[in-house]
Parts: C-alpha cells; structure tokens; sequence
C-alpha cells in the first residue's frame, strides 16, 4: 500500500511542478507575442518593407516599361533596384518617431543616424572644415526607386562639387519616408543641438504636406497601439473613404497643412538664424499639379481610380503658390511647382518618385538658386 503522506507530498510536488510549467508556457507565449508584435509591419517599433523577395512597383504597373526611365539600366538591374527601395525600414528615433534603419545592398546604402549615401559615404559627424548641405524631405528625397547616386541630394552634391571646384564639399541625404515639414524641423532642431550644424540647409516639400493634412506622421497609431492598446485611436476618416469627402470638405484641412507648412518654414529659419545656417526651402514638383499626368508616354502611373487620394494635393497647390507669391514663407522659399510643366519625357519612376532624370532636373534647378541667391559659395 501507498504510504499516505507520501502520496499527499507526491501530489504537492506535481501541482507545484504544473504551476511552474504553467509559468513557464505563460512566458513563454508573452515573449512570443511581444516578439510578433515587435516584428510585424506596422505594429511594432521596426516597421518593415515588402521584402526584397516582392517588387511592388511592378505589381502595381506590370505593363510599365521601365528601361525607358532608366536607360542604362538592364530591366534584371531595375527589378533589383525596385525590390530594394520596397525593402526600406524604419525605426524608433526620438523627436521624430522614426527614421530609415540601415541598410547596404546593391543600390541603396542607408548608414545610421539614417543617412542615405552618394556615391561615397560622407563623413558622419561632418567634418567641420567642409562646405556641408543638409537635404531633408520625404521620400522622394531619400530617393525610392533610385540608385545612391540618382538622388536628388547626390546629383545636387555632384552638380555643386562641378561648380565650386577644389572645394570639400558634402551633401548629406537626411531624406525619410514619409516625413513632412513638421518632422523635418524637429529633426533639423536635434541635430543642432546634437552640435552637427551644416553651413547650409535645403528643405524640399510640398507632396507629404497633403497626405498627412492633420498634421499627425505615419506610424503615430501604430506606436499607440503598441504601447496602449486599450486606448482609443481616432479614425483617419481621410484616408480610409476619399470618395466621401467633398473639395467644400477638403478646403478647411488644405488651409490648415498649407498654414502648418508656414509656420514649420518660419520656426525652421529661426532656428537657422540663430546658429547662422543659410536656408533654402523648396516646394517641390508633384505629378498633381502643372504635369502632363495623363500623358501615357510621359507618364505611365497615372491611375484615374486613385484621383480621390490625389485630389487633395491637386487643389492644395494652387494655394501654396499664393502663398509663395505673397512672400508668406520668407525670401529663402524657392517655388518649383511648375518645374516639370514643359515635361516630354518620365519625370517620375512610380507615381509619386522622381526618375533619374527628374531628380536631376531638380537638383540643377536647386543648385541655380542656391548660388545665384548666394546662398552657397566657396568657403573662405
């Protein structure tokens, strides 16, 4: 017979040893869903790409020929290019929510604190004694669906080290998707304080402006979400049913990120002045406004379907130039809206991103004003 006080230990022993197994399975799954959370896109504090293994580009204009945007390009090359610039990630970073996370392939390198190379690595922190431009703009500045050295900051930089000859000179890419100018000047603002202060400064915006009109940056949801999950979350009613917005509903949310677009140009010069930074702040061309959108041949992207989303930059750039013409963004604004309106050839790579050629049309028109306006000339 069974000794009963040992059967009574016995059965401690084994509850006790579920308990602990118990614990363990519950760790265990709390690792595993905390893990899951942190790595799927969007609900985490890394927001992935596609992958390299989708090209989205294609899968979105699979009749798109596109050797004729990039003409020294094999299509093998162009489709690598494509999957690449899909597979940009984004992280955490303090004061602006999130930057690019680095990144070294074939055509894109991204080194930390999100720089995007040129043809060379620039160094990082600049080097004092160098002629040094900060480029901040979304991603067409960062350069999706370009090659390092397609960008429009490293054509600018190219063009630049053409004209001020024997000069040392960088200009670095700070582009991030989906930043707008409100991101842009908290970043400009801790880098300053960082003590990395370029000579010059050159902003180029206009197209995030009007898909972010509240103001609010990307993943601002997705990170609420994720550290508060039993906190409501408004709905972006914008972005979710376009067809159901009027342009008499459109107009007060294009006058208020049009006044934003204002204020953060103002707040950023003052900051600029303060530490004797010159600055340039650039409206950029978009397909939307002043562009044969609906030439085929010029450009191929044009989705009539996504007129709705669009449609709020189309009528927001007319009152940016009345702003621009009026002075409301300062004597250091540079109005490029109609910069692709003469167009007889691809001016973007996708819908929204510039080609190698619209880069770089881009990046001469900068250059222009910035030596004309003597805003950028050889050190002495």
């Amino acid at each position: 017979m069974t000794d009963p006080a040992l059967a009574n230990k016995l059965r401690a022993a084994y509850r006790a040893l579920a308990v602990m197994i118990g614990l363990v399975a519950g760790l265990g799954a709390m690792v595993l869903v905390l893990w899951h959370r942190s790595s799927m896109s969007g609900t985490g504090p890394v927001f992935h790409g596609a992958g390299a293994d989708e090209n989205l580009v294609r899968q979105l204009y699979p009749s798109v020929p596109f050797t004729n945007i990039y003409p020294d390009m094999t299509d093998a090359e162009i489709d690598v290019l494509q999957r690449e610039c899909s597979a940009i990630q984004y992280a955490y970073e303090p004061f602006v929510q999130f930057l690019p996370r680095s990144m070294s392939a074939t055509y894109v390198h991204i080194d930390e604190p999100g720089i995007r190379r040129n043809r060379a690595r620039a160094p990082w922190p600049p080097d004092r004694q160098a002629l040094n431009v900060f480029v901040l703009g979304g991603s067409t500045t960062l350069g999706y669906h370009l090659r390092d050295e397609q960008t429009v900051p490293a054509q600018l930089e190219a063009e630049l080290r053409t004209r001020l000859t024997n000069t040392n000179l960088w200009c670095y890419n700070l582009g991030s998707g989906y930043h707008f100018s409100s991101q842009e000047r908290a970043r400009f603002a801790a880098l300053l304080a960082a003590d990395h202060v370029p000579h010059v400064a050159v902003f180029i915006d206009g197209l995030n402006e009007f898909y972010h009109p509240d103001g609010i940056p990307q993943y601002t949801f997705d990170f609420r979400r994720f550290s508060a999950p039993d906190a409501p979350v408004p709905n972006r009613l914008l972005f979710q049913n376009h067809e159901a917005f009027t342009d008499e509903q459109r107009a007060p949310l294009i006058e208020a990120a049009v006044k934003r677009y204002q204020r953060n140009v103002l707040l950023s010069q003052a900051l600029a002045d303060r530490v004797g930074v010159k600055t340039l702040f650039v409206t950029q061309p978009v397909p939307f406004y002043s562009f044969p959108i609906t030439d085929s041949k010029i450009h191929p992207f044009h989705n009539p379907d996504k007129a709705a989303a669009d449609r709020l930059c189309l009528l927001a750039y007319p009152r940016l130039r009345d702003f621009a013409a009026g002075g409301a963004f300062g004597t250091n604004h540079l109005w490029a809206g109609e910069l692709f309106q003469g167009a007889t050839s691809p001016m973007f790579a996708d819908r929204v991103h510039y080609s190698p050629e619209g880069a770089g049309i881009l990046a001469k028109f900068i250059a222009d004003q910035l030596l004309a306006r003597g805003i950028l000339s050889p050190p002495n």
